[in-house]
């Protein structure tokens, strides 16, 4: 018989639901370090930046590396930018101007 035998039952470690993230957020961190914010888009990839701001329809950021870029606002998922930057001690709030 082929059982798995490696946890006791009802040891097992529940399932983390946020696993995708926290990975993202973990590659972002040693990319960029605890003092940039973490962009999480809608379809789990994440970017860090040290500056961000709103302008037409987009979230312009400047990354660790100080280059600039993009993404549209309808793809950052909001929360999970709120929250994972949150963890870091970084308040993330849209703003218009850097």
């Amino acid at each position: 018989m082929d059982a798995d035998t490696s946890a006791p039952a009802g040891e097992n470690l529940p399932t983390n639901g946020g696993a995708k993230v926290d990975a993202a957020s973990e590659a972002a961190d040693e990319a960029a370090g605890k003092d940039s914010f973490l962009l999480v888009l809608k379809n789990g990839t994440s970017h860090a930046a040290t500056d961000y701001w709103l302008a037409d329809g987009y979230l312009e950021y400047v990354g660790p590396d100080r280059t600039r870029s993009h993404v549209p606002l309808e793809a950052l998922d909001l929360q999970k930018t709120v929250v994972e930057n949150s963890r870091r001690g970084l308040p993330f709030v849209l703003r218009s101007a850097p």
